[in-house]
């Protein structure tokens, strides 16, 4: 096991620490300055035989400016399509400071490598947070050039549009 800090790469006296294991590294952030943000909590990325995954467990970022978190836990894995791009998959907890928790899944989504999406659905559940009209939101991509998006407000009425990839 080798751990390394690199308080140098904040822009305070936090600290971010990395340890290298076998087929995985785990990075932990503590009162770490980047920017606007203040970032707590620990990234881990494990080399699978199908790919990798992405792990964050506490996983905090605060906002110096209006001291507004977000604090993420869960887990992605991303897979390598052949000549075509990366495929996502999982389920990421949000935790809002100013709204409440929220969830975001990422079922088979396709990335190519120009960063457009072609497959897949993404699903936000806003059913936990606290204020707005929108209870979830999901979006099921293909390679048309109009996405069907589907809206369910907390009033239980559903809303339907076509997202243009173009516009």
């Amino acid at each position: 096991t080798g751990a390394a800090g690199a308080a140098g790469e904040c822009d305070n006296d936090g600290t971010i620490e990395t340890t290298t294991l076998p087929n995985a590294t785990v990075t932990t952030f503590t009162d770490c300055r980047l920017g606007g943000a203040i970032v707590d909590g620990t990234i881990g990325r494990a080399v699978l035989g199908s790919g990798i995954a992405l792990g964050f467990d506490g996983f905090r970022l605060k906002r110096v400016k209006t001291g507004e978190t977000h604090t993420i836990d869960g887990q992605l894995g991303v897979t390598d399509v052949q000549g075509v791009g990366k495929r996502l998959a999982g389920t990421l907890n949000v935790d809002s400071s100013k709204r409440g928790g929220f969830t975001i899944q990422f079922e088979r989504i396709l990335l190519l490598g120009d960063g457009s999406v072609r497959q897949g659905s993404l699903r936000y559940d806003l059913s936990k947070t606290v204020g707005g009209k929108i209870a979830r939101v999901q979006i099921d991509f293909s390679d048309a050039e109009l996405v069907p998006a589907i809206i369910l407000l907390r009033t239980q009425q559903v809303k339907q549009f076509l997202l243009d990839r173009n516009a």
